[in-house]
């Protein structure tokens, strides 16, 4: 295990500084504004705003990928338990081909339940995104919390 640990350290100090965006293009650039905001914002119905309506994602901890509308209602219920009290992203990196984008990053949340219980979370996704009527929105994705 720690030596997992290091060579996913060794990594994010290798790799991470050529991924803070500053020799980002443009597109590359408002790729990661969508993804980003995605993990910043709290609104209800995010994926209405930021999703294909041909969605299919498939997350670590769902059992088969999930459409728009089981997204949506995912969301929904898991709000009703629990509240992002802080989430942390960084990106590995991005390719852009066209209409289309792949975003590889990292991340670090913590959120707290009704009970007032606290809990950190680490992982990673991979995110493909396409742009519509001049809008990258998700088209898939998949990831979610690394084992320990």
């Amino acid at each position: 295990m720690k030596h997992v640990l290091m060579i996913l350290v060794l990594s994010a100090v290798l790799v991470v500084p050529a991924a803070t965006g500053q020799e980002w293009s443009a597109e590359q650039q408002e790729v990661w504004k969508t993804v980003k905001w995605t993990w910043d914002v709290d609104e209800e119905d995010w994926c209405a705003k930021v999703c294909h309506p041909s969605v299919l994602a498939w997350g670590n901890d769902t059992p088969a990928p999930r459409n728009r509308e089981q997204i949506s209602t995912w969301w929904k219920l898991s709000r009703e338990t629990s509240t992002t009290l802080e989430a942390e992203v960084t990106p590995v990196g991005i390719v852009v081909q066209g209409d289309t984008a792949v975003a590889h990053y990292y991340y670090s949340t913590l959120s707290e339940n009704k009970d007032g219980k606290r809990t950190t979370e680490h992982g990673r996704y991979t995110d493909v995104l396409i742009k519509e009527d001049g809008k990258w929105v998700y088209f898939t994705w998949s990831g979610g919390e690394l084992d320990d």
